[in-house]
């Protein structure tokens, strides 16, 4: 389902029209912080605005780590990939 054209003004807005990474304001998308795959809501709390390549990396790194349907995690983790921290993960044996 498209995001409503309301909420991507919103949103775009309230990230000054920027990338939430890395400050660029080209090539613009916005990203579910939690995935549509596993009803991310199409609201402007669930939403971010990210650059294509951004977008492009984040969704790499979350297939490298396996942590797509996991509700919490993937947008905690999300959270702490805007800010640059390191993610290690710890595999339960």
């Amino acid at each position: 389902m498209a995001i409503k054209k309301p909420i991507k003004k919103e949103v775009l807005k309230r990230d000054n029209y920027a990338c939430r990474k890395c400050k660029t304001k080209e090539d613009l998308t916005l990203h579910h912080t939690v995935p549509q795959r596993i009803d991310g809501p199409d609201e402007k709390d669930f939403l971010v605005c990210l650059c294509r390549k951004c977008h492009s990396d984040w969704h790499l790194l979350e297939a490298e780590l396996g942590i797509g349907y996991s509700y919490y995690l993937v947008k905690d983790i999300f959270f702490l990939w805007l800010k640059n921290k390191k993610i290690k993960l710890k595999v339960r044996s």
